[in-house]
């Protein structure tokens, strides 16, 4: 499912990256622990999140998920509760392939 984040998406990388620069602009270069380059993308648009959706099936047909993986469910999940929330989908790629993805959201929240 979606996660909100602040610094989290940082955290997530340098579990799976061991260099990361700053992920929320743009696309960015990082190397990987078995020492291939690969760049991260965010997709912060419905429609860019939309156009994933035949790549994001494809990755999951090589995957063991859950049906909250699938791209049908989150993109339902976004339709009804993605009002108020930033999409921050960050695309793992490794040359031209995307290996990964890693649905998030940014919320501001107010706590008083």
């Amino acid at each position: 499912m979606f996660v909100s984040i602040h610094r989290e998406i940082e955290n997530l990388m340098k579990d799976f990256y061991t260099t990361v620069t700053d992920a929320m602009v743009g696309t960015n270069h990082v190397s990987s622990k078995v020492g291939t380059r690969c760049d991260i993308a965010i997709v912060r648009s419905s429609a860019g999140f939309e156009a994933l959706e035949q790549t994001w099936n494809d990755l999951l047909a090589k995957s063991e998920c859950s049906v909250f993986q699938t791209f049908e469910w989150l993109h339902t999940w976004w339709k009804y509760f993605g009002d108020g929330r930033q999409l921050h989908c960050i695309l793992f790629k490794c040359g031209s392939k995307i290996v990964g993805i890693a649905p998030l959201f940014q919320e501001v929240v107010k706590i008083f």
